[in-house]
């Protein structure tokens, strides 16, 4: 996934990656990346927002998203209300033993409880997803305040939920990632990295990750977001 987005939460995305596997970390610029089988999603957003993985996961626009400059090239500024990339299912992204999901972000505010930064999630149909919660309650959770959180569903179990220590600053950009690796068991690792630095890990008692039949979104509101 690569992007810059405005998340309202707002935000820019600028670069941004799914791998099936824990291949982080992974490459905080485009340049010299090398691709490889494992990384399955790839959207630059340099004038389009075509995949660049090879795999064909390619995304459509919806909203008022548009480009702006980015950390690196250009990037894809979201809304927080009706902004969003969405690319269709397929295989590739039935995701189900390792996962790594990597953006560069830059938020301009935070009017959402959760900014979708990539997800493959529809109501009641969550099987991953990296986000930034914002400052906003709703009825039932309460989210912490400007922290990443990545979002994982195992098959018959509720989501394993883990958020960063470090709280984002508006304005700053940020390369996050959040990986998930399933150790057999019944057992599973996530972490999350900020500018490529581990900053916060979790063991949990639930196996292998949900596929699902959702489409993945970048950038999205986060109004599908379970748990």
């Amino acid at each position: 996934v690569g992007f810059s987005v405005s998340i309202n939460i707002g935000a820019l995305i600028n670069g941004g990656w799914v791998w099936s596997n824990t291949y982080y970390p992974a490459f905080p610029n485009f340049g010299d990346l090398v691709l490889t089988r494992p990384l399955v999603g790839m959207w630059r957003f340099d004038g389009n927002a075509g995949d660049s993985s090879g795999y064909g996961n390619h995304g459509s626009r919806f909203g008022g998203v548009g480009y702006v400059p980015g950390n690196f090239g250009q990037a894809l500024r979201f809304d927080g209300i009706d902004d969003y990339v969405n690319v269709a299912d397929n295989d590739t992204l039935d995701i189900t033993n390792s996962l790594t999901l990597e953006a560069w972000v830059k938020l301009d505010g935070f009017t959402n409880p959760r900014g979708m930064v990539v997800a493959k999630s529809s109501l009641g149909n969550l099987s991953y997803a990296l986000y930034v919660t914002g400052n906003v309650t709703v009825p039932g959770p309460t989210y912490p305040f400007r922290k990443v959180g990545i979002n994982v569903s195992g098959n018959g179990a509720a989501p394993m939920i883990l958020y960063s220590n470090i709280q984002l600053e508006l304005d700053t950009w940020y390369h996050i990632a959040g990986t998930y690796e399933y150790l057999g068991g019944g057992v599973s690792a996530m972490r999350i990295f900020v500018i490529d630095v581990l900053d916060s890990s979790s063991v949990y008692s639930v196996g292998p990750i949900f596929s699902g039949s959702a489409n993945l979104t970048i950038g999205s509101k986060g109004d599908s977001l379970g748990g």
